[in-house]
């Protein structure tokens, strides 16, 4: 199956209000991969150390081995201030974990049955867990002015049309 960005903003809400009132641990993975555009296998893997109470973040992603220093949305710092602060969370906790275990993340299978249940009640299709880092990639398109170079350089693609294809810009979109 292949997965596509959530392009309408609409949408994107409703997403937000479904899991809102769903989990809030579900809410802010699914937030944290839409504003960093980091890889579900990269999300998993943080601690409140990494993200808590700071302004950037800095990861070593899984997949390329390369740093990537992200800039942390004031409301993402502030959904995450919230869910440390009510889930007594300390800075050594996993931000996503698991009831299964102590301090032990949930899996990407858990990650995608969310998203994947979540679009069904939704009515969605095409989504997945790489769905957040193409909806990242989608929106900030849109929103620098088309500005491809900015794109590829986050999501580290050196290919502008497969960049294209991957956050879902068809010659449509362009012209």
């Amino acid at each position: 199956m292949k997965v596509e960005p959530i392009r309408d903003l609409g949408i994107l809400e409703e997403c937000y209000k479904y899991l809102d009132a769903r989990s809030k641990r579900d809410s802010l993975l699914f937030r944290t991969g839409i504003f960093t555009g980091l890889r579900i296998s990269d999300i998993l893997k943080l601690r409140v150390r990494d993200i808590y109470n700071k302004s950037r973040l800095d990861v070593k992603q899984t997949k390329t081995g390369n740093m990537v220093n992200i800039p942390i949305h004031p409301k993402l710092k502030r959904l995450i201030k919230t869910y440390v602060e009510e889930n007594n969370l300390q800075s050594y906790s996993l931000l996503f974990r698991s009831r299964k275990g102590i301090n032990k993340a949930i899996t990407r299978q858990q990650a995608y049955n969310i998203f994947n249940d979540m679009a069904k009640d939704i009515g969605m299709e095409n989504i997945g867990t790489h769905t957040l880092r193409k909806t990242f990639g989608y929106h900030m398109y849109k929103s620098n002015e088309n500005n491809l170079g900015v794109v590829m350089e986050v999501l580290g693609h050196k290919d502008s049309s497969s960049t294209l294809r991957y956050i879902g810009i068809t010659d449509i979109d362009i012209n």
